[in-house]
């Protein structure tokens, strides 16, 4: 019996096959983040959606939503799984089911504070799967996932990041 993430997994080559006769060029990701009120809360905005974006009260938020950091290992967790799609899709395996489990173990203190160093996060990845590929195509694809992973690769071998200030008026 075909489970419907192997069927989502067709239907997933179908549009990468359109994708690919369609014109290349660019593409421009956004977000904006909004420091609210008394509880200093950040309302995350990507596209049509929001996010909240909160501290655990051992570090005076108010355990509201995730904190960025554990925004930025969903976001990892969350491109991983997509990208074992993606290449299931394009390798023609079947995957029954995925799930992508990230963890960081980050050294003690406090992030962004009184340190000019940088942090260095211990992150490893667990992708559990269920399918009827042998172990030699799931290593394939495992590769083939964190060569074209988007955030994986951001996140392994960095990126500049260029920052300003706009005095804007109250």
């Amino acid at each position: 019996m075909t489970s419907g993430l192997t069927k989502y997994i067709r239907y997933k080559r179908k549009r990468l096959d359109e994708q690919a006769k369609q014109p290349g060029g660019p593409s421009r990701l956004e977000a904006r983040a909004v420091a609210e009120g008394r509880a200093g809360v950040r309302r995350i905005f990507i596209r049509e959606y929001q996010v909240i974006s909160d501290g655990r009260q051992a570090g005076g938020g108010f355990d509201l939503g995730p904190a960025p950091g554990e925004l930025l290992l969903g976001s990892l967790a969350a491109c991983l799984n997509h990208g074992f799609l993606i290449q299931a899709a394009l390798l023609d395996l079947e995957l029954d089911a995925v799930e992508v489990e990230v963890e960081a173990s980050i050294a003690p203190g406090v992030i962004g504070v009184a340190s000019a160093e940088p942090v260095e996060l211990g992150l490893a990845y667990t992708a559990k799967i269920i399918s009827q590929a042998s172990d030699e195509q799931l290593e394939y694809l495992r590769k083939r996932v964190e060569l074209n992973s988007f955030v994986f690769n951001v996140v392994t071998r960095g990126s500049s990041v260029a920052g300003r200030i706009e005095r804007t008026a109250a």
